[in-house]
């Protein structure tokens, strides 16, 4: 069974099952503009269906790259999901990236899009594990920030937070109700964590195996 029947699969015998957003609504990303309702906001169902549709588009390349991740997030504790996922958004898992690894501004590098005006690039390739373990420990110093500022709310809600930050800065992320506002398409957070829950959903199966 190839990477894609398998996603296939999941989806089809309910091994996975998206969990709602956070907020009732997410303000309309531009790839979804042509689907508004009357306050411009976007149909939560139109936003999993592209979200899972990347994903499965993405699949065959984070498979490979799973050894990869998986190393990384047991280093650093953090759910191996959540990295492919933030993979498949920020580079679509490395299809995305120009010869040398980077975004087309030349701005970003790796797999994981290390912003290179906050960070000293680590790595000599877009997959190099050092490029992913930056990315990772940065990923878990924004879950630890987000513990101490807020912990109130639910872990995955700190997770969701700690992915948007890894987007828009920690300082911006400040309530639950408003955690994408200012992140890439308005949208970041919930469309990785929806990623990362279709992925986590094949790993899981590959490991039963």
């Amino acid at each position: 069974m190839t990477p894609e029947e398998e996603f296939d699969e999941m989806l089809f015998y309910g091994r996975t099952r998206p969990a709602a957003p956070t907020s009732a609504s997410v303000p309309v990303p531009t790839a979804l503009v042509k689907k508004k309702t009357t306050k411009d906001t976007v149909d939560p169902d139109l936003r999993m269906l592209e979200s899972r549709d990347k994903a499965k588009a993405d699949i065959t390349e984070i498979m490979a790259l799973h050894p990869k991740l998986k190393k990384a997030a047991e280093k650093y504790s953090i759910p191996v999901e959540v990295l492919a996922g933030m993979a498949s958004r920020e580079s679509r898992a490395g299809k995305h990236l120009n010869k040398e690894g980077y975004d087309m501004e030349k701005k970003a590098f790796g797999l994981l899009q290390v912003d290179e005006r906050y960070h000293k690039r680590k790595g000599k390739t877009a997959t190099d594990p050092a490029h992913i373990d930056q990315a990772a420990e940065i990923l878990r110093d924004y879950r630890n920030q987000m513990d101490r500022k807020h912990p109130e709310w639910a872990d995955e809600d700190r997770w969701r937070a700690a992915v948007a930050a890894y987007n828009m800065g920690p300082g911006n992320v400040k309530t639950l109700k408003n955690l994408d506002k200012g992140t890439t398409g308005n949208d970041y957070s919930a469309d990785v964590m929806h990623r990362a829950e279709l992925y986590g959903a094949v790993f899981e199966a590959q490991e039963e195996k």
